[in-house]
């Protein structure tokens, strides 16, 4: 077998660990964050007091609008 084969498992970096994660989070990752965080508080108080009167008067005008 040459000196170059390798008959073992193939290991990315010497000690065998996995790739360093990123530590630090961007303007970007905050904003998908703060995104995501009021989405989620926005579909609880859906779920517990129900569509507000005005988005449901302007979701009304918008499909009549393209009706």
């Amino acid at each position: 077998m040459p000196g170059t084969a390798r008959t073992g498992t193939l290991r990315r970096r010497p000690t065998g660990a996995p790739p360093p994660l990123p530590r630090k989070l961007g303007a970007s990752g905050k904003g998908w964050l703060g995104l995501a965080g009021l989405l989620a508080v926005a579909l609880v108080a859906f779920v517990l007091r129900g569509q507000p009167l005005v988005a449901a008067q302007l979701e009304t005008w918008f499909l009549r609008s393209i009706a």
